[in-house]
């Protein structure tokens, strides 16, 4: 089947689901390997069929369904050829696809973080509504911050400001999502930008990016923040810009040697 056939079939999948997020690559082959009546199109896809069946009831170390490269069907057919992903069709490969995977799973975590703060505004308004009928000397007092003992008045509700770099200035890329390990440097390299307005391949970096000349790849394998046609993994960017998280750029002196 087309790359285009399994992107048609996949829209029609998602759209007759209760949980589109739940229709993943496996899902699609099987489907591609069915009948209309939902029978496997031979003995061979059946049998296929079944053990990735047997797969997914795993309860000791189950299958993944973020990765291409631990799910049912990786673990039932074995590793994918090289430049190619089974399930998606012609011109899906592995980079591209754990770089969407990865993407969805960060919209995803953002949805999530979106519906818990919508749910704490609603209990503000609701305790505000409360408060709203209560004695206006009792709403004083509840509200009245009581200084921190052995804390300057001055200091109190101060926090760092980070420094603003110059241009050219020297830097280390942290891992931007991996916060088990402190401040692991996956790449070093020198501003570019801090602009916002500043575009990387076309796009604006935003006020949570910096614009970063990437200069030696430690991490060749690691995912971009913002993956474009060109570039997916850090292992592309070297000797290019790309948009990084300013929360994880690690600002070095100009006397630094880089990392050899």
């Amino acid at each position: 089947m087309s790359r285009k056939g399994y992107a048609r079939m996949e829209n029609e999948m998602k759209e007759n689901h209760a949980n589109p997020s739940e229709i993943t690559r496996v899902e699609l082959w099987k489907k591609a390997y069915e009948n209309k009546n939902g029978e496997p199109v031979n003995d061979a896809a059946g049998e296929i069929m079944e053990q990735i069946k047997k797969c997914n009831e795993l309860k000791e170390n189950p299958p993944s369904k973020d990765s291409i490269r631990d799910d049912a069907l990786a673990r039932v057919l074995g590793p994918e050829a090289r430049g190619r992903v089974r399930g998606l069709g012609f011109g899906a490969t592995p980079s591209r696809v754990a770089a969407t995977i990865q993407s969805n799973a960060m919209f995803n975590d953002i949805q999530t973080k979106m519906a818990n703060l919508e749910t704490q505004v609603k209990s503000l308004m609701k305790l505000n509504q409360q408060n709203s009928s209560k004695n206006p000397e009792d709403m004083i007092s509840s509200h009245v911050a009581t200084p921190q003992v052995g804390t300057p008045q001055s200091e109190q509700g101060s926090h760092p400001l980070q420094d603003q770099p110059t241009n050219n200035q020297k830097c280390q890329l942290l891992h931007w999502y991996n916060f088990k390990t402190a401040e692991e440097v996956v790449a070093e390299g020198h501003i570019a930008s801090t602009d916002p307005q500043t575009k990387v391949h076309h796009i604006p970096i935003g006020k949570e990016c910096w614009k970063v000349w990437v200069d030696l790849v430690v991490n060749e394998d690691l995912h971009l923040f913002r993956p474009t046609n060109e570039f997916s993994v850090l292992g592309d960017a070297l000797g290019s810009t790309i948009a990084w998280p300013k929360s994880s750029i690690k600002m070095i002196n100009e006397d630094y040697e880089y990392l050899h």
